[in-house]
């Protein structure tokens, strides 16, 4: 009898534990999106910090399976000569071209807030709703506590707003939204690679020799702040892969989902600087 009533006891008490149990894991469960956002937080935090002491502790190309190895060794791309005279050509004809015509300004911290409205009409006029930076997004590439100067460059025609360049160091923008190719590069961690995130230019502008120019400032910028090379999401729908590799940048990597979205580009880097010199 003793034995019976035991057994009874504990069955009713476990009872109760397992319903327990089963609520605990279901709030995991519906909990699991926020639980994985705090992590990659965390890391980002993380290896930020590390990098910043000159420790790299690399976990995506693990994350990615293997999947993202790139097209060519990015040590191994070289800028040959016929491709530099003929970006320097193009340059200089689109300068000759543009040079009454388009004026730009350099964007930071201390005018974003007048530009802001700028900048923002121009994404709306280039991309669609669901691929535009909004305000918090433009801030915060100005006021990030470890990347606050980025290069932004807003160009006028006529004194009308028809494009802006935006990039910064490859290491502001996060793997686990950019797309695990960024922390697979080897100079993430570095502080050595430039990102240009965007290169804009309204519809109505975008068959003129402006983005040549564009692309050229850029350069010429990365190259006075003594970066070792440059990279860019390019995408592939308008050719814009096309012309950029006309002057000079390699694919590394072609990818169909950019940005969790069906949106096709090209991950292309520039030859590093010191073999364009050579």
């Amino acid at each position: 009898m003793r034995f019976f009533t035991f057994i009874c006891i504990r069955k009713v008490r476990l009872l109760p534990l397992g319903s327990i149990m089963m609520k605990i894991l279901k709030k995991i469960w519906k909990s699991r999106l926020k639980i994985v956002l705090k992590f990659r937080n965390a890391w980002r935090e993380i290896e930020l910090h590390l990098g910043n002491k000159g420790i790299r502790i690399n976990i995506y190309h693990l994350l990615s399976f293997g999947r993202h190895r790139f097209l060519v060794d990015p040590f191994e791309i070289s800028m040959d000569r016929d491709k530099v005279d003929h970006f320097l050509r193009l340059f200089d004809s689109c300068l000759k071209r543009t040079a009454s015509s388009i004026k730009f300004v350099t964007v930071d911290g201390s005018n974003i807030e007048t530009y802001l409205p700028v900048l923002l009409d121009l994404e709306h006029r280039t991309y669609p709703a669901d691929y535009c930076l909004d305000e918090a997004s433009f801030l915060l590439r100005f006021r990030d506590k470890y990347f606050c100067n980025p290069v932004c460059f807003l160009y006028f025609r006529d004194d009308e707003p028809v494009g802006y360049t935006l990039g910064t160091n490859l290491e502001f923008y996060d793997p686990f939204e950019y797309g695990y190719e960024i922390g697979c590069h080897p100079e993430y961690l570095k502080y050595t690679a430039f990102y240009a995130e965007n290169i804009s230019i309204v519809p109505e502008a975008q068959n003129s020799m402006l983005m040549v120019r564009m692309i050229q400032d850029i350069y010429c910028t990365f190259k006075e702040q003594q970066y070792a090379t440059v990279l860019i999401h390019a995408m592939t729908g308008n050719n814009t892969h096309i012309l950029l590799r006309k002057i000079g940048f390699v694919t590394l990597l072609n990818i169909s989902n950019f940005l969790n979205e069906s949106q096709e580009v090209s991950y292309m880097q520039l030859p590093y600087l010191k073999t364009i010199e050579n």
